[in-house]
């Protein structure tokens, strides 16, 4: 009998790149144009926070929308405010403002923890936070995460660096806090390849990305 090989999966066994310093890793522009599509609608009326701003394409898109924005960030780019979200004074602009962030993974439980001291302040009315599915599973944020009013559970794998060519390795959700009751989690699929074997996806994102570039000049 030949023995049963185990087949490996590359995606799974990759290490993890350091993250260090900002942690600054631009939102793929087909979960940024999922929380245009399918969160801010369900989101309370008022200005959308992002005090993770990065490159301002979250903010722009969301802009784009029809919602005020208000930016921030630690490491500011572009008319991003200074800001450090964890620790400084609350720019006068967010109040009742409903914060909307890609937060940076090596300060999840910070983010988490501060955005629901907000809600729970009556500073903002909620939060829609990105994050990865294995973060769902954490111990320690089963507290927070039993809080949430709803889950919008993006079912691909996005690439995150342009150009690469492996598979990419993690699937990602936007998890949102408010008032109200809990509502059934929505699950939501990339689009299908078209005839020719491209992605309808990618061709969304290049769209997406011109519209955000001619909204920031």
């Amino acid at each position: 009998m030949i023995p049963h090989r185990r087949r490996l999966d590359p995606p799974a066994q990759r290490g993890q790149p350091r993250r260090e310093g900002p942690d600054a890793w631009a939102t793929p522009a087909c979960l940024i144009a999922a929380l245009c599509t399918h969160v801010l609608p369900a989101l309370p009326e008022g200005a959308i926070w992002e005090p993770a701003a990065g490159d301002g394409q979250l903010a722009a898109a969301i802009r784009a929308a029809g919602r005020r924005v208000v930016t921030s960030d630690l490491h500011p780019q572009g008319d991003s405010a200074p800001l450090d979200f964890l620790n400084d004074t609350l720019p006068v602009e967010s109040a009742g403002s409903v914060i909307a962030t890609n937060p940076p993974f090596h300060a999840l439980d910070a983010f988490i923890n501060r955005s629901l001291t907000l809600l729970d302040s009556g500073h903002t009315q909620g939060a829609a936070l990105l994050l990865r599915h294995d973060h769902l599973t954490a111990a320690s944020r089963a507290p927070a995460l039993n809080r949430a009013t709803w889950q919008l559970h993006m079912n691909w794998r996005p690439r995150w660096i342009t150009g690469s060519t492996g598979q990419p390795r993690w699937s990602f959700c936007w998890v949102v806090w408010g008032e109200g009751p809990r509502c059934a989690p929505t699950y939501v699929t990339a689009p299908r390849r078209s005839s020719k074997g491209h992605r309808h996806q990618e061709a969304h994102e290049a769209a997406l990305s011109d519209d955000q570039t001619q909204g920031q000049g």
